[in-house]
């Protein structure tokens, strides 16, 4: 909600201003419930910081019991830094 950005908003501005930070940090929001979708537009209004919005569809989906087939996946040009490359490296 509205609530939850400002109040986050608030602890970054008192964190930053304590650090003697200059540089604001930007906030990304990822919309994920049906409360979320409802309330999107005073979410993105809530903070100067706001820079993206983002949708979750598989949190979407489950948090509205949507009935689904697949969602999401395993890309295969997708890796992480601890997985092993093709040379086993």
């Amino acid at each position: 909600t509205a609530a939850d950005v400002y109040a986050v908003d608030m602890l970054v501005t008192q964190i930053e201003d304590a650090k003697g930070l200059k540089k604001r940090i930007g906030f990304e929001h990822i919309i994920e419930t049906a409360l979320g979708m409802q309330n999107v537009h005073e979410i993105a209004q809530a903070s100067k910081r706001n820079e993206s919005l983002h949708f979750g569809v598989a949190d979407y989906a489950a948090s509205t019991r949507a009935r689904t087939t697949i969602i999401g996946g395993v890309n295969p040009d997708y890796s992480v830094l601890t997985d092993a490359d093709a040379d086993g490296g």
